[in-house]
């Protein structure tokens, strides 16, 4: 039978200084990223992420916003992987140094794409900051990899494996197509664009 995981992101924004809260991930998922965590049964989606912020940062956050969701399909498996992407500005408490996930800091916001962020992070960023996407979606496969190049990634139909990036949009900008290698694993991710900002 095929699982179902369901996991929860958020992005604390501090709108006085104009940072974002990362967390140095040393456990799964090396490299910066915005805290979360997984549900627990019984748990709403909203509720998880407060609680998952509150034991990784010791930040208590409301008001959280739905930048998006994520959706992983394997296709050996049929395996399914969800991220629900929240981002706020508004928290209290005091901020923890560091758990057993890794350090916690604060970095500028327009410098957040050039650091060393966890592999597929930067892709999402437009998602957080600027709610350009509401929807990811990824298939997962070790087969039917296809090569492709810059010069004719508009040839490439939905739901086609490649294994390099590319970023395509459609003439009316409602939909984007984003595709990039993951180690050994081809996946193609597809991104449904919104035009509000934040």
């Amino acid at each position: 039978m095929a699982n179902i995981e369901l996991t929860n992101m958020c992005m604390i924004y501090d709108r006085h200084t104009h940072k974002v809260l990362v967390q140095e991930r040393v456990k799964s998922w090396e490299g910066l990223a915005f805290p979360g965590g997984h549900l627990e049964d019984g748990e709403s989606i909203v509720d998880s992420t407060i609680r998952e912020i509150k034991e990784e940062t010791g930040l208590t956050v409301s008001e959280l916003e739905l930048c998006g969701i994520i959706y992983w399909y394997n296709e050996e498996t049929h395996d399914k992987y969800f991220v629900f992407s929240y981002r706020t500005y508004v928290f209290t408490g005091e901020l923890l140094q560091e758990t057993e996930e890794g350090k916690l800091y604060w970095v500028d916001r327009d410098e957040l794409s050039d650091l060393p962020l966890s592999r597929g992070l930067k892709e999402r960023l437009p998602m957080f900051l600027d709610k350009k996407f509401s929807e990811g979606f990824g298939i997962v496969s070790r087969d039917g990899r296809r090569e492709v190049n810059g010069n004719n990634a508009d040839g490439l139909r939905e739901g086609e494996l490649c294994n390099i990036f590319i970023v395509r949009r459609e003439l009316k900008g409602l939909r984007c197509l984003v595709s990039f290698e993951t180690e050994a694993i081809t996946s193609i991710f597809r991104l449904t664009c919104m035009k509000t900002g934040w």
